[in-house]
């Protein structure tokens, strides 16, 4: 439909990109075994049940504004408990907000899991041309 009505041209293009790689901390990592129940997730608090290592990505990458390629190897779901300091946070959150570890800080000492800096291989969305809409 897009294509149609908008002219629109596009395609997927693999580019390196700065990004962060989440590895496993020194000590080994600090996750429990995922359970059932009903999770929570808002900026700063992710209280799951039950999630993959690469869905924690994801949502790392939404705090951090980077991608977050997962590099630990771990498999299986687990249950998530995180609370960290988010910039994302809404105003009327702050207060709490600012007696939290910074994210990199609590992923390793609550969960035993690490962020460092790494250039990846990123696919990206690339719009080549798109137009005023066509009539009906």
């Amino acid at each position: 439909m897009l294509e149609d009505r908008f002219q629109l041209k596009s395609h997927y293009e693999s580019r390196e990109t700065s990004a962060y790689g989440l590895t496993i901390a020194p000590r080994g990592p600090k996750l429990s075994s995922a359970h059932e129940g009903r999770g929570r997730v808002t900026f700063g608090d992710l209280n799951v049940p039950s999630m993959n290592i690469n869905e924690l990505c994801e949502i790392l990458e939404f705090d951090l504004d980077r991608p977050v390629v997962n590099q630990t190897a771990l498999s299986g779901a687990f249950a998530i408990q995180l609370q960290w300091s988010s910039e994302r946070a809404p105003a009327a959150n702050r207060a709490n907000n600012e007696a939290r570890p910074s994210l990199f800080t609590a992923l390793q000492d609550q969960l035993g899991l690490r962020l460092e800096p790494i250039k990846a291989k990123v696919n990206f969305f690339v719009i080549d041309r798109v137009e005023s809409p066509s009539e009906n």
